[in-house]
């Protein structure tokens, strides 16, 4: 089987992008809940991906944040 197609990342944004429109996430930690589609989470973490390749030059980063949408968005731009 091809490796590319077996990494983690690759399935990722495979799987966001079948049912673009879809609810991906959903954060219940704010008194309103954010609601988030699969489209929305692939955008946003592609652009977050392009940022670290630009400011962090190590091949290995280590992310500590709270659960939530923005810990989700950060863990997903740097796989």
């Amino acid at each position: 089987m091809n490796k590319k197609k077996t990494h983690l990342g690759y399935q990722l944004i495979r799987s966001l992008k079948k049912n673009f429109f879809g609810v991906g996430l959903i954060d219940y930690g704010l008194p309103k809940p954010i609601r988030l589609k699969r489209g929305t989470l692939l955008v946003l973490a592609l652009e977050l991906a392009e940022e670290f390749k630009a400011q962090i030059p190590e091949k290995r980063v280590g992310v500590v944040l709270p659960s939530g949408a923005g810990g989700v968005l950060v863990n997903i731009g740097l796989i």
